[in-house]
């Protein structure tokens, strides 16, 4: 998932950090 997090980091980084926060949460 290391990969998707930083497709999802470099794709948007205001959104994809708080999707991060998220999954790290769950």
């Amino acid at each position: 998932m290391h990969h998707h997090k930083n497709i999802i980091l470099i794709g948007m980084p205001g959104a994809g950090k708080s999707t991060v926060g998220v999954i790290l949460a769950k």
